[in-house]
């Protein structure tokens, strides 16, 4: 997928994320997952959902989505 439209979406992809997503309070690469909701179960809840920025990959560590 090398279309323009495609492209401009990666490049947009870490403002998205940063937007739609709560990061979790002691590591910024992870994020309350979506799919599955871990990360919203009380103040000290981690998320599960880590997201790599350069390769603009993510994945759930308690779902598995990716």
């Amino acid at each position: 997928m090398n279309s323009p439209k495609f492209q401009s979406l990666l490049e947009r992809f870490p403002d998205y994320i940063n937007s739609v997503l709560q990061k979790d309070a002691k590591n910024n690469n992870f994020f309350q997952c979506p799919f599955c909701g871990s990360g919203t179960h009380g103040k000290h809840s981690t998320g599960a959902l880590a997201v790599d920025f350069a390769e603009k990959t993510w994945f759930c560590h308690a779902c598995g989505e990716n």
